[in-house]
């Protein structure tokens, strides 16, 4: 947790780390991703895919694992939260990792230029100009090397 923060930051951060999370299990139940889109389609039809669970492939850039957070609740620390850079050759997606509550999340976290196919629920900003568009994952999967 940043230095700084005071104990009601800390609250609305993990309130809405929370939030995601029961938004990305809800959603998850109701539709599953398919064959991965290409970040450049993602991009230019984003209103179509707002709170969608979408399949991208692509390479991870400029990974950032953050420390255990304290939530005060039975979990008491996430692990894994992360947030990094997908690319593949069309574009660029920021994308988030809620995390979990088992010590060895973060040590299954993808690194940089592993190249992955995830599924993501997609976020737009509204009422921005222009739009930022940015995945929450919900499942993370390494292609071996040699894959295509």
């Amino acid at each position: 947790m940043p230095e700084g923060l005071t104990w009601v930051h800390r609250s609305r951060l993990c309130s809405g780390l929370f939030l995601v999370f029961i938004l990305s299990e809800s959603i998850l139940s109701t539709s599953r991703a398919t064959e991965p889109l290409s970040i450049h389609t993602l991009l230019a039809q984003a209103p179509s895919y707002e709170l969608q669970v979408v399949s991208l492939r692509g390479v991870i850039k400029d990974m950032q694992a953050m420390p255990p957070i304290p939530i005060g609740s039975k979990c008491r620390l996430l692990y894994g939260h992360a947030t990094f850079v997908l690319e593949d050759d069309t574009g660029s997606l920021p994308v988030g990792v809620f995390g979990s509550c088992l010590p060895q999340a973060a040590a299954s976290l993808p690194k940089d230029g592993d190249q992955v196919v995830l599924n993501a629920v997609i976020f737009t900003s509204k009422g921005e100009v222009p739009v930022r568009v940015w995945g929450q994952a919900t499942e993370i999967r390494l292609i071996p090397d040699g894959t295509k």
